[in-house]
Parts: structure tokens; C-alpha cells; sequence
């Protein structure tokens, strides 16, 4: 009988101790992350109508979480990008603005590497809301998986577009879709780590000769 709780009393306390462990990991500050993938998905050509967000967040080379959001741009949406992203006014008439849903944003942001596919247009993004809309800009740095690829498969590929990447390295992609692209950017770095047998992206960048950029 005391042998019967003594293992019922252990198989609790390695409960526990795994649930606090759990506990830790989720409750971990942000500060700790690896670097943050990000996409935008704009509802016309102008910088100031972002309709989508995508966001992933990596640890120890690993996505620890992601976050999607529509947006409402408050301007109008052009045939031509419904037909790439898909998405239609209808489905941001109930969504949140930049202004409001931007206290999110800027906290998993916030010192942060962010990282993009093409950074030069997401982060011009992000630098017109924040213009536009009078917003507190994140302290962040900035690497481009772009760049990234062109430095680890130079002929491997004829061009480095996402799809295009996504395809060779045998991962899913729904195209235009934020989260789906902002997801292959991890796996883009992810493939550089182990080619380069690299613990991190900014070890990664300095040994192919490249330099993370300074924040918005």
C-alpha cells in the first residue's frame, strides 16, 4: 500500500515539475526569442494599407508561437491584390485598425531581430504605419531571407523567390497567405544553420559576409 502511494505521490510531483517547466517556457520574456519572422499582405500599392499580418516566433531554433491577424487599412482594396492574397474588404470590415491592434505588434516585436522576405518592403511597412499613425517604433534589428538565399543557394535555384525556395526545400507554403510566408523564412534559416552547421542567425550572417541592418 505505501509502496502504491509512494509511485502514485512521484508520478505527481514529475507532473508538476513538468508543468512548472512548461509553465517557465510559456511565461519566458520576450527578450529570449531567437529573432521574429514577419510578412504583410497590403490591400493596395500604398505602404499605409497593410490587411494581414503574419508572425513567428523562434526559440532555440524551434517556432515557439505565431500570430495572424487581419487588419482593417481603412483604404480601398485593388482587384489586383484581392487576386493575389485573397482577402476582401468583407473580411476586415470587423477588424481591428494598425493604430489599435499596434500595442501587440510592438510588443512581440520589441528588441527583437525581425526578420523578412524582401525586408526592404515589410519594413517600409512598417515605417509608413508607424509615420501615418504617430506610433512608438520597436527597437528592433532587421535580416532578409532574400539575401540570405542568394548567399546560400547562388545556382541551386533560378530565382529566390518564396515559392520558388519553399518548393526546393520541400516545405509547405500557402503563397501570400502572411503566416505561411512568414513561416518559410524560418525554415530559409533554418536550412542555412545546418548547411553552416551555425547555432544562430547572426552567427549565420557573419560568416556569408552579411550584416544585420540598424531598426526603422
Amino acid at each position: 500500500m505505501w509502496l502504491s502511494m509512494l509511485k502514485i505521490a512521484l508520478r505527481k510531483r514529475n507532473f508538476f515539475c513538468r508543468f512548472i517547466e512548461y509553465c517557465a517556457i510559456i511565461c519566458k520574456e520576450v527578450d529570449s526569442m531567437d529573432y521574429v519572422a514577419i510578412d504583410f499582405e497590403t490591400a493596395n500599392a500604398n505602404l499605409t494599407s497593410p490587411c494581414s499580418i503574419g508572425i513567428v516566433r523562434v526559440y532555440k531554433n524551434e517556432i515557439y508561437d505565431e500570430w495572424y491577424f487581419l487588419i482593417n487599412p481603412n483604404e480601398p482594396f485593388s482587384d489586383f491584390k484581392i487576386m493575389i492574397h485573397h482577402i476582401t474588404p468583407d473580411d476586415v470590415k470587423d477588424a481591428l485598425t494598425v493604430e489599435k491592434i499596434w500595442p501587440q505588434i510592438f510588443e512581440l516585436l520589441n528588441n527583437q531581430i525581425v526578420v523578412c522576405h524582401n525586408a526592404d518592403f515589410d519594413i517600409s511597412i512598417l515605417r509608413a504605419c508607424i509615420n501615418k499613425y504617430n506610433l512608438p517604433k520597436p527597437n528592433i534589428k532587421i535580416a532578409c531571407t532574400l539575401r540570405l538565399a542568394r548567399k546560400l543557394w547562388k545556382e541551386e535555384v533560378y530565382n529566390h523567390r518564396l515559392n520558388t525556395l519553399a518548393g526546393y526545400l520541400g516545405v509547405e507554403l500557402d503563397h501570400h497567405n502572411a503566416l505561411s510566408d512568414a513561416r518559410v523564412c524560418y525554415y530559409i534559416i533554418n536550412r542555412g544553420l545546418r548547411m553552416y552547421q551555425e547555432n544562430d542567425l547572426e552567427s549565420l550572417y557573419e560568416k556569408l559576409g552579411l550584416k544585420l541592418k540598424g531598426g526603422l
